[in-house]
């Protein structure tokens, strides 16, 4: 998946420059979801400028899954918040995750897809929305079932893994 969002960073109204493209991190929105993401997955792509100005695009290299309500993007550890509320809700970016790494210790993916992973999956299996089993989740190609098509994506992903 490819992303890209302009990022100003503001601290009481200033700009903060110089900011290295490495201070950069993604989260879900909903605290019930986690990702995990592979080293080098959110990097700036360059330093703040004076105007406190960055972009961040590339592939989102991550495991787990946010179907809905996106991701929001942290400087330093500290959730960017949104203009449009006040500032007072956390800016989350319409940026939807599915991976066929789908567990891992403590319910949140372990960035590699293996047998545990198949475990969800085959829950999943020939179930469709609305229908008792079916996970989003795993339903990779967006046509509201999970079925032979997504086997085939999972299958070609099994033991992926990254650091």
């Amino acid at each position: 998946m490819y992303y890209y969002a302009w990022v100003t960073v503001r601290s009481s109204g200033f700009p903060l420059p110089g900011r290295p493209p490495t201070d950069f991190w993604m989260n879900a929105c909903d605290p019930a979801r986690q990702i995990c993401l592979c080293a080098g997955a959110v990097l700036a792509d360059s330093a703040t400028g004076a105007d406190g100005r960055t972009t961040i695009s590339g592939p989102l290299r991550a495991g787990g899954c946010v179907p809905a309500g996106g991701l929001q993007i942290a400087v330093q550890g500290v959730v960017i918040y949104d203009p449009q509320t006040g500032c007072t809700a956390p800016l989350c970016l319409a940026i939807i995750v599915k991976s066929p790494d789908l567990t891992g210790s403590g319910g949140a993916p372990d960035c590699v897809v293996n047998l545990s992973d198949l475990i969800p999956f085959g829950m999943s299996y020939n179930s469709g929305l609305g229908q008792p089993g079916y996970n989003d989740c795993c339903d990779y190609n967006d046509d509201y079932k999970v079925n032979l098509s997504d086997f085939a994506y999972f299958g070609s992903h099994y033991q992926h893994h990254c650091p």
